[in-house]
């Protein structure tokens, strides 16, 4: 049971930063042409897993509960694949296809890129 207080303790503080990262897009980059925030917080989410991944390799996290609350909790809150996934079919379904598969190719490359980032930082 402890271990769902330790994914609910990080998924809220990972979907609290996720919306004021989102805020924060908007009142630093008035036009969004493509949803910044998400993109911002997918690219930061995936480093940062990817960090993990290469510590928990090298046996450096060795806590469950820990891990738990960091890579479940914390970067699953704060990461937004779904967020991701609406945002784009608005796009398209305002009618920017261009928009639409712009957004889709920045947020899965840049994100890949950050989660090979962050694996290859401890190698």
């Amino acid at each position: 049971m402890k271990e769902f207080l330790y994914v609910g303790a990080g998924g809220f503080i990972g979907s609290a930063l996720r919306y004021g990262i989102n805020l924060l897009s908007y009142r630093i980059i008035s036009v969004q042409i493509i949803p910044y925030g998400t993109l911002i917080v997918n690219c930061v989410g995936c480093f940062f897993i990817g960090l993990i991944m290469g510590l928990l390799k090298k046996n450096i996290l060795l806590t469950d509960n820990f891990n738990l609350f960091l890579i479940t909790g914390l970067l699953g809150g704060l990461t937004t694949f779904s967020t991701f996934g609406n945002e784009s079919i608005k796009l398209f379904l305002l009618g920017d296809s261009q928009l639409f598969f712009v957004n889709i190719f920045f947020n899965v490359f840049f994100s890949l890129f950050a989660v090979w980032l962050g694996y290859f930082i401890f190698r």
